[in-house]
């Protein structure tokens, strides 16, 4: 029976016995069901089979993994089928942000006069860098600290005395 159909007409019309064709699919479909009956047979089968696959409960299904694979790859379909009209939105909505910048005159003012004269200027940075000086200072002698003191000592000799416990449980 679908043997002399081309894959395009099976394809289509899988699509609307599915529910999954657009208006204009459906349009066409329709136009060559009446001219060939073999289509409308299959689209009354894929129907049908359609049909029993939405009355299935999703939670009967046995195998866990397969029914994940079936809902991950529902969601892919319909999250392609999304993305044209996102990807169309955001084009539209930056056309639109480019034209309304270009065509709106512009109310931001740029003042060039600064508040601080120079010199106020570079005795900030010099006590800014004073202070980046010092909290450097600070994080080296608090890392040198941690290495030398609480590391090497306190957790060495720690781990030193229990690797010595086991070795001597373990040896006698």
């Amino acid at each position: 029976m679908k043997s002399n159909l081309s894959d395009r007409v099976i394809d289509k019309a899988i699509r609307v016995a599915y529910g999954e064709a657009h208006f204009w699919e459906r349009m066409q479909v329709a136009r060559w069901a009446k001219d060939d009956t073999r289509i409308l047979l299959l689209i009354e089968e894929h129907r049908q089979v359609a049909e029993m696959i939405r009355a299935m409960d999703r939670y009967k299904l046995e195998d866990d993994a397969f029914r994940n694979r079936i809902l991950h790859s529902i969601e892919k379909e319909n999250a392609n089928k999304k993305r044209p009209f996102l990807i169309a939105s955001g084009l539209a909505g930056f056309a639109t942000i480019v034209v309304l910048a270009l065509l709106l005159p512009s109310k931001i003012k740029v003042e060039e006069t600064h508040p601080y004269s120079r010199l106020e200027i570079e005795a900030a940075t010099d006590q800014v860098m004073q202070a980046l000086n010092l909290v450097s200072y600070a994080v080296n002698d608090t890392r040198d600290l941690v290495q030398n003191d609480i590391v090497e000592q306190r957790i060495g000799s720690t781990l030193q005395k229990s690797s010595q416990s086991i070795n001597e449980h373990l040896l006698n």
